[in-house]
Formats: C-alpha cells, structure tokens, sequence
C-alpha cells in the first residue's frame, strides 16, 4: 500500500500581535512533524503551498525549512512533494529545484511548461502525482492563450481538460494544488484573499482525480 501524508499551509515565520511564532513552528517540526514521519514512513509527503507567511521569508524560517526538508532526505526514503501558495514568493522557493529533483525533492511554483505527474511506486501499486501551484486566472489564460479565462473555476477547468488526455484512468491520480473549493468551511486564521466569489473552485471540476491534495484553507475539508 502506498502511503502518503498531505500537508499544507505551515506559515514559517508568522507574527501573531507582535510575537513570532518560529520558537513554536521549530518546536512542532522537530517533537511531532519529523518523528511522525520517521515512524509512518510514507512513501511520498506533499506539502501544499504557504511554507513561508510572506513572499519575502525571514531568514530565521528559510533556515528551519532547509533544515526539514534536509532532515527528511537524510532520514526518511520518501518523495517530496512541495508546490507554492499565495504567500509564497515562487521564485525564491524554487532555487535548486532542478538539483533536488534528483534527490526526491520536487519543488514547484509555476505552471509546469510540460505537464506530467510524479510518479510514486511501490511494488504492484503506481499513484501519478500532479502538482498545480497557487496561480492567477491571468497567468491560465497566458498559458493556454484562452483570453475567456477570467475566474479560478474556469482557470482549473481548462487546465484539467487540458492535461486530461495524458492522465492514465487505470491508475491511481492526485492533485495538489492551492485554491479555495465551493462548500468548504474557513477559519479566522485564513487571509481574506480570495476567500469566496470568483476565488472559488467547484468540487466537480476535479472529478478526474480519486484525491486533491489542497492547501489554503487551515483545516481538514471533506466536500464529496
């Protein structure tokens, strides 16, 4: 069986009235978060966007990231999954990336110029990963030359439709992305950025995958 452990929305580096919460975030990371891992030994971990609270990232939370993300290929035989969010800065995430790719160490912040899904074995079994990071409708509709793109439902529909023709249906498929999805329930904790309206995504525009792997929301979601 393949396991896979789906993580999202960390903030590194928050300030809550004047305090940082990066005492906190390390404590979790190192007391829970790595010895979880080394205990459930997934075969794959995504996290889904908004590592970091702000696109410019306090050096004090870059270095706990590199430290993690270092922690789990020294330790754990595990892919790794990362895509950007809305408070990442995308280019500063990606530095490397094509280096720790190689390493299991998949970072994503743009729309992929090729499409195609990560690819996770483990004995009989095969689940195709695929890794949408946070975008808006504007870079969609450059990507797609479809000046029709205007609303993040619309952006994702097309984009789907898009990639559908290389998506084996006899397998196992995931999408991680970063969006708001219609029906689901916030928090106080959430930006007011794109919560709701034209920000929304329908369930049903992701029926091609048995599983989406979402970040933006600060909770655990069960739509359909």
């Amino acid at each position: 069986m393949i396991k896979i452990l789906h993580t999202s929305d960390w903030h590194l580096g928050r300030i809550i009235y004047g305090r940082s919460l990066l005492n906190d975030q390390e404590y979790f990371i190192n007391n829970f978060f790595l010895p979880y891992i080394k205990d459930y030994k997934p075969d794959a971990i995504i996290i889904a966007g908004d590592i970091y609270d702000r696109k410019i990232a306090p050096s004090q939370a870059i270095r706990l990231f590199d430290n993690t993300i270092t922690e789990i290929c020294l330790e754990c035989n595990t892919q790794l999954i990362i895509i950007s969010g809305n408070h990442d800065g995308a280019d500063r995430l990606t530095l490397g990336s094509k280096l720790l790719s190689n390493m299991g160490v998949h970072f994503i912040s743009r729309i992929p110029e090729t499409p195609e899904p990560i690819v996770i074995n483990n004995q009989n079994e095969c689940v195709n990963i695929w890794p949408l990071p946070y975008f808006e409708p504007v870079d969609m509709r450059d990507y797609l030359n479809n000046d029709k793109l205007h609303s993040f439902n619309d952006s994702y529909k097309s984009y789907i439709k898009y990639i559908s023709d290389k998506t084996p249906l006899n397998q196992t498929n995931i999408l991680t992305a970063h969006c708001f999805v219609t029906g689901s329930k916030t928090s106080e904790s959430e930006s007011p950025l794109y919560i709701g309206g034209s920000g929304e995504v329908h369930k049903d525009t992701f029926s091609l995958f048995d599983y989406v792997a979402l970040g933006h929301l600060h909770a655990p979601q069960c739509i359909n």
